[in-house]
């Protein structure tokens, strides 16, 4: 991601969240963070990326533990590197545990954005829409307006999901997501809730 597409998305969060909320969280994985445990997967904070690399787990789950979000602003850039059978990367929001959250994610090798919930440790579709398939190796974002029962996700700045759903009403963990074979990396990761 550009300088100048970086400042562009923080602007765009930034003023967001003065509508949202008063906390913020940014994330740039510089450093390791304790408060990130990992679910299932092999993730490793190095040279300021988050990268998941296991190719042999169905889901590949991070979630951050010191945050409890219900309203707000979820952002992160991703990049999908390789994977055959899958190579996406995703949001996880209002986690109750690690069967049950919502998930909004996209996928270099298919053309759709969705969003699904994880309950009781099984994945069901709420919603996908049409779009370009994400490219591999290059960074793209994605971001995740909640309110209420409302949920927002845009695409690389498009947004183009909207749905409504009450299976989650109580604040939950956020954390990223990965599945089957994908190699993906994460950056700027960024939250402002209430």
């Amino acid at each position: 991601m550009t300088m100048r597409k970086f400042l562009f998305s923080f602007l765009f969060l930034a003023i967001f969240s003065k509508i949202y909320s008063q906390n913020i969280i940014i994330d740039n994985f510089s450093t390791y963070n304790s408060s990130w445990k990992i679910i299932t997967g092999k993730w490793i904070f190095k040279n300021g990326v988050l990268k998941q690399v296991s190719r042999i787990h169905r889901y590949c789950v991070i979630m951050r533990t010191d945050v409890k979000f219900k309203n707000g602003i979820i952002s992160v850039d991703f990049m999908p590197i390789k994977g055959i059978i899958d190579a996406s990367g995703g949001i996880i929001f209002r986690a109750q545990n690690s069967r049950n959250y919502y998930i909004i994610r996209a996928n270099s090798l298919e053309n759709n954005f969705n969003l699904y919930i994880y309950k009781n440790g099984k994945r069901y579709l709420l919603k996908s829409v049409y779009t370009k398939a994400p490219e591999k190796k290059k960074f793209h974002n994605i971001k995740v307006f909640v309110n209420g029962t409302h949920i927002k996700a845009c695409l690389d700045n498009r947004c183009i999901l909207n749905f409504n759903d009450n299976t989650f009403k109580k604040p939950g963990y956020v954390g990223l997501w990965t599945k089957a074979d994908s190699v993906t990396i994460f950056d700027n990761f960024f939250i402002s809730f209430q």
